[in-house]
């Protein structure tokens, strides 16, 4: 007779982790695209992707701890593309507040009375 050892399962959260992790880096990089309106929208929800793949990494990791299973380098990639993403859109904002500190003479430009 054979021995089979028993396969672990991989862990739901970290498979959803790397998942959202790719669609972070998808979404990033279309934020680039020449599109009207396409940063603010891309920025946006590679922002809501990579906290996802950050906060479903780490109860990831902790339930890999507790049960045993498989996926931690799944979940540790969530979490450095979710932090790494966080990190860089936290920059661009730094960025544009420093360029634009004020608003005040741009905002009556903007509206055009009807």
């Amino acid at each position: 007779m054979e021995e089979t050892k028993p396969t672990l399962s991989t862990n739901r959260n970290a498979v959803i982790s790397s998942i959202a992790g790719a669609l972070t880096i998808i979404s990033f990089c279309l934020g680039v695209a020449p599109i009207p309106f396409t940063d603010i929208i891309c920025y946006s929800m590679s922002l809501l992707f990579a906290m996802l793949a950050f906060a479903l990494g780490f109860t990831a990791l902790l339930q890999i701890r507790h049960s045993r299973q498989s996926g931690r380098a799944l979940a540790w990639i969530g979490i450095l593309v979710g932090g790494l993403t966080m990190l860089a859109i936290l920059c661009i904002i730094a960025v544009i507040v420093s360029f634009f500190p004020s608003f005040e003479h741009v905002l009556p430009q903007a509206w055009i009375p009807l």
